[in-house]
């Protein structure tokens, strides 16, 4: 079951209807009950690695906070991370390593056959355990009190708009309401749908759309027959371009289903993202992109890895070092591939490089004559940044290291044949299959969210609170559009979210 099945759509109505009607103090046990069915349904074989999961983190936060000093409490905490680290890295990286242990053999001599197993990742395997152990942690370091009752904690680890891709919850955020009944009130039930409707038009309208054109130019990458070598670099360019808001449209378009769907239910979780394609620097858009993840790697990687190695002469060295090294883990986090980790360290150069250059680009600012309007500084700004984040975007979406240079090598390629012969871009965009009505779709969409975003921020509100603010007959259009759009133009088929493979 995902959240674009009909099952989910039957699913959600019952699960809404059980957890208001029966009385209040069960309704975590019906949580508990719609998370690990929700879970079950995508198959049962990984249902118990998500109650070990729990289990493990549950006993190992009741002892550290029983026992406040001693060897005891730190290795129930540290047999906790290396058992859930463990299972995460046995899963999801167990043939990737093997493969990199063999060919490392293999230089030196020694004749090594790595025995690949078919395993298949349980699904938000990397989400749940960043969950339950990000809770640990909390509990280890006084940040928050432990949780006694075992129900509420596997219905905050099993969680179900959240168990499959994020967001990646905290303790502190989500459990206090896990302990207070929650009343069933209209307003979060509506602010609820209507950002669920968001988040499908963002999927179905706008990331599927998309990626049909990203796919003709990329499709065929991975065959041995890359399709790239039939478009000029321009068109590389663009679809590189469509698949960096491709990429954030579905990813957010899930995160606004998860968060409507706990608002339904009376629960506020994390924001995910917040116009990240409106940042002017490198730092600010980590800061608004998959905030759930960035912010846990910060909280319990590199602010550790900072006050342990605060002071002396290498401080700042050994600042930027930390602050570069959490940007690879992250992309193989991602997945067991070299194309997420150089993905990762480009993006974690990019965040060094600006923090070493921020003085001098502020100077630099004040003597561009580009700058002296802010709109135009706002404008290349932001258009450097989505350069800059679509440069390490193909490293994401290629198959392999080996393509993902053959595109950058194709980029500089066929920028002198659409000067001389303008007819060719009318000419590829009909291969791609780009009409006129599709382009006009795909402006209308992107600008109709990122004006609902804008007026949505500088209100401090997110979209669903936004919408359910405006005068009801502008709410009423709104609905009916977005309806109207993805009864008659939105790609449905078998597409999942993206983020479902990580």
């Amino acid at each position: 079951m995902s959240f674009t099945s009909a099952q989910f759509m039957l699913f959600l109505p019952l699960c809404i209807v059980a957890f208001f009607v029966l009385p209040k103090k069960w309704q975590p046990v019906v949580l508990l009950v719609a998370s690990y069915a929700f879970y079950a349904s995508q198959g049962l074989a990984y249902v118990l690695l998500l109650l070990a999961a729990t289990a493990v983190t549950y006993c190992a936060a009741h002892i550290v906070s029983t026992q406040q000093k001693g060897t005891k409490r730190k290795a129930a905490f540290v047999a906790a991370l290396l058992l859930c680290l463990g299972s995460l890295c046995f899963f999801k990286y167990y043939n990737f390593f093997n493969t990199q242990l063999a060919a490392l053999l293999n230089v030196a001599g020694i004749g090594y056959i790595p025995q690949k197993l078919t395993l298949l990742a349980p699904l938000g395997i990397s989400f749940y355990t960043f969950q339950s152990l990000g809770y640990l942690i909390d509990v280890y370091q006084h940040v928050m009190p432990l949780e006694k009752s075992f129900v509420k904690y596997a219905a905050f680890v099993s969680f179900f708009p959240c168990v499959s891709s994020g967001p990646i919850e905290r303790g502190t955020g989500l459990l206090p309401q896990l302990n207070a009944p929650v009343v069933f009130e209209w307003e979060n039930f509506a602010q609820g749908v209507t950002r669920i409707l968001i988040g499908f038009f963002k999927k179905y309208v706008v990331a599927e759309t998309l990626g049909q054109f990203v796919n003709v130019i990329y499709g065929d990458l991975g065959t041995g027959l890359p399709s790239v070598q039939n478009f000029g670099g321009p068109f590389l360019l663009m679809a590189s371009l469509m698949y960096s808001y491709q990429i954030y449209c579905d990813f957010s378009g899930y995160s606004d289903i998860a968060i409507g769907t706990a608002k339904a239910l009376g629960f506020t979780v994390m924001e995910n993202f917040t116009r990240p394609f409106a940042a002017k620097s490198y730092t600010e858009l980590w800061a608004r992109w998959h905030i759930s993840l960035t912010s846990w790697f910060r909280d319990y990687i590199f602010t550790p890895l900072a006050m342990k190695n605060s002071g002396g002469r290498c401080a700042k060295l050994k600042g930027l070092f930390n602050l570069f090294i959490i940007f690879p883990i992250s992309g193989l986090w991602h997945g067991a591939a070299w194309t997420y980790i150089v993905w990762g360290a480009l993006n974690g150069l990019y965040m060094v490089i600006g923090k070493i250059t921020v003085k001098k680009r502020r100077k630099w600012a004040k003597n561009n004559l580009l700058y002296k309007k802010k709109w135009t500084k706002d404008v290349i700004q932001i258009g450097i940044v989505y350069l800059l984040f679509t440069s390490c975007i193909i490293f994401f979406r290629a198959p392999s290291l080996q393509e993902a240079l053959y595109i950058y090598a194709m980029l500089p390629r066929g920028w002198g044949s659409i000067l001389a012969q303008p007819e060719i871009v009318v000419q590829t965009f009909a291969r791609m299959g780009l009409t006129w009505g599709k382009a006009f779709l795909l402006l209308f969409g992107i600008f109709g969210l990122e004006s609902l975003s804008f007026y949505a921020a500088q209100d401090g509100l997110n979209e669903g609170a936004y919408v359910r603010k405006l005068p009801a007959v502008n709410r009423a259009v709104f609905y009916y559009i977005c309806l109207l759009l993805l009864a008659f133009c939105g790609v449905f088929g078998a597409n999942q979210f993206i983020y479902f493979n990580f």
